[in-house]
């Protein structure tokens, strides 16, 4: 596990709530073989930040438990560069398991990054990228794994659905008349796999 200024990382996942301890930029976790899960996260900025609690819980379990802490590489808790973080859990079960970080400040104040799961060698592990971020006319999906056509669902923030559309494993989707706002693109056959967009 280390923290480094990140180099070039490019943001898939961007936060909703302001102002916060720390700007999330992207949080990513994968399964690297049957017995570990590596994490990655980077961050815009930080403020008064103590560090980040690493969560996880298992298929069928109820309940997140911490498995490590890692502390902020930020001078005093405060950055207005990129940060990058990376743990690697060794001790990933080769079953479907959620992932999240639980970000502390020096007050005790809390800040949870976004879910993101990483399934077991025996599942379809099917990755999505959307992307430009902003968007203004049109909008590039990609799955990777995907194996089949399906649908994608943009849903506004209230989880209220704007549009489904069918896909393949990379399509344009267009989103010129759509309001200026932030939505979420979902996968309709994985509720699990989604992704914050901004339309200008």
């Amino acid at each position: 596990m280390r923290g480094s200024i990140a180099q070039g990382f490019q943001p898939y996942y961007l936060s909703i709530n302001t102002p916060l301890p720390v700007s999330w930029k992207s949080f990513d976790a994968r399964r690297i073989n049957e017995q570990q899960a590596d994490l990655l996260w980077v961050l815009s900025s930080e403020k008064n930040c103590k560090g980040f609690h690493i969560e996880k819980m298992a298929e069928g379990e109820k309940e997140f438990k911490t498995i490590a802490f890692i502390s902020t590489i930020a001078e005093n808790g405060m950055s207005d560069v990129e940060t990058q973080y990376t743990y690697k859990d060794t001790r990933f079960n080769n079953t479907r398991t959620l992932y999240r970080i639980r970000q502390e400040d020096i007050d005790g104040k809390i800040n949870y990054s976004e879910t993101r799961m990483v399934l077991g060698s025996g599942s379809t592990d099917v990755k999505m990228e959307v992307w430009p971020i902003p968007a203004h006319t049109t909008l590039n999906i990609m799955l990777n794994g995907l194996g089949k056509n399906s649908n994608v669902l943009i849903l506004d923030m209230s989880g209220k659905l704007i549009k489904k559309l069918p896909v393949q494993n990379q399509d344009k989707v267009e989103v010129s008349g759509l309001a200026s706002g932030m939505y979420v693109v979902q996968l309709e056959d994985n509720k699990s796999i989604s992704q914050k967009i901004i339309v200008q």
